[in-house]
């Protein structure tokens, strides 16, 4: 397969002569729009033969656009900014999702009530029972792919050409143990490249190239090796919540000297498990999310208004003007004066 895929033009020029010979149509559209598996205020944008671009309804932004790539195997391009949280239909028996993060982070609840976070750079295998129940955006923005394949209804003959080129569908239930299984993992160089050539054969709307791509992610997811007892952790969905909660009011107080032990020690929570959580959730450690806001809000208040340095620091909770020129020159690579001046 990797051969075969070292000449752009004659990976086209395969795909297209095997599906000619296979007799798969380029116009199948059927059901690409199922409004089961959307909530009631998702509106289509636009649709044509195997494309379908749809709004989220949601408050922000919510897009996401559909490629029919072949026969009950799509290709989804998320593209969001938004605080909303979303909740899914139930999904049919059958359903296999391949999932990458671009940016930002996708937090997800299963039908168990456990959670679990897809984070930036990371891929994510999922089986009918791990496809979220709820599903929301902890930094609002994210951009990310999902490869659906619905596996019961593809038809033999796309199997057939799947098998010319060494995809084995069986080898891909077998890694979800049917469909009971979710796997998250660190993408490596070859699947990154893949995956980086899928966001850019979008950017080109060219539809033989992004099905090449699919093709040759699913020959290369279907030829590792899962690890059953990864580090990746399920959580528990009250402590995720607590763990959301708790940096929401921080946020909320933001200029107040709030103690993370105290507030999580109210909750019941273990301390290392909340660090824990929010690692997950945010990417970072509390203390070092929590400067990073003070300081992205510094940088708007330093430059709508024409208050003191000093005054700006107190309301963010630093004691003194030095502090908070430090922890502002940690982020920015500047003090606040310089900033000010620069950008005003």
């Amino acid at each position: 397969m990797r051969k075969i895929l070292d000449n752009s033009l004659m990976q086209l020029n395969i795909i297209k002569k095997v599906l000619q010979l296979k007799g798969i149509s380029k116009g199948d559209k059927t059901n690409m729009y199922n409004e089961d598996w959307y909530n009631n205020e998702t509106r289509v944008l636009e649709e044509k033969d195997n494309y379908l671009k749809l709004d989220y309804g949601c408050k922000g932004k919510g897009e996401l656009t559909v490629y029919r790539v072949f026969p009950n195997i799509d290709l989804y391009f998320m593209d969001m900014d938004t605080g909303d949280i979303f909740k899914t239909a139930d999904f049919p028996q059958g359903i296999l999702s391949i999932s990458h993060c671009k940016k930002g982070r996708y937090e997800c609840q299963f039908a168990n009530e456990h959670q679990n976070c897809l984070s930036e750079g990371c891929f994510s295998i999922n089986g009918t029972d791990f496809l979220p129940e709820r599903f929301c955006f902890p930094m609002k923005k994210y951009e990310g792919l999902s490869i659906v394949v619905d596996w019961i209804n593809i038809p033999e003959k796309v199997l057939s050409m799947m098998n010319v080129f060494g995809i084995d569908f069986e080898r891909l239930k077998s890694l979800m143990d049917g469909e009971k299984s979710w796997f998250v993992s660190d993408t490596d160089s070859e699947l990154f490249n893949i995956f980086n050539d899928l966001y850019k054969g979008v950017r080109k709307n060219e539809m033989e190239y992004l099905r090449l791509k699919v093709m040759e992610a699913l020959y290369y997811i279907g030829k590792i090796e899962i690890e059953k007892n990864n580090d990746y952790k399920y959580f528990d969905k009250e402590m995720v919540n607590n763990t959301r909660a708790i940096r929401e009011y921080i946020i909320n107080n933001i200029g107040s000297n709030l103690s993370i032990e105290k507030l999580v020690a109210k909750t019941g929570m273990n301390i290392n498990t909340f660090y824990s959580i929010f690692m997950k959730l945010y990417g970072e450690t509390p203390y070092a999310h929590l400067k990073k806001y003070r300081m992205n809000l510094a940088a708007v208040l330093l430059l709508t208004g024409k208050r003191k340095i000093g005054d700006i620091a107190v309301d963010l909770g630093y004691s003194n003007a030095s502090k908070f020129s430090k922890a502002f020159y940690s982020v920015y690579g500047e003090l606040p004066s310089s900033y000010r001046k620069k950008n005003i």
